[in-house]
């Protein structure tokens, strides 16, 4: 969540941290699914996944969105 306070700030919470959970959980997801179920099942979303997709929403690189969290 704070990091689409910092970096959105033309939305409004609770909408904007669930996009970027959310783009974040798809673009996790999407890799796996035509790996085997096994695969796929340890599926795990983390910080560096979501600082991926704001940094592509705000332009910024992630080293300078992970170094200020």
């Amino acid at each position: 969540m704070r990091l689409s306070v910092g970096w959105l700030p033309g939305r409004r919470l609770p909408d904007k941290a669930l996009d970027l959970l959310d783009e974040a959980c798809a673009k996790a997801r999407v890799p796996t699914v035509t790996a085997p179920a096994d695969l796929a099942a340890g599926l795990v979303v983390t910080a560096q996944t979501v600082a991926g997709v704001l940094s592509a929403w705000a332009g910024v690189p992630v080293e300078g969105l992970l170094d200020q969290e």
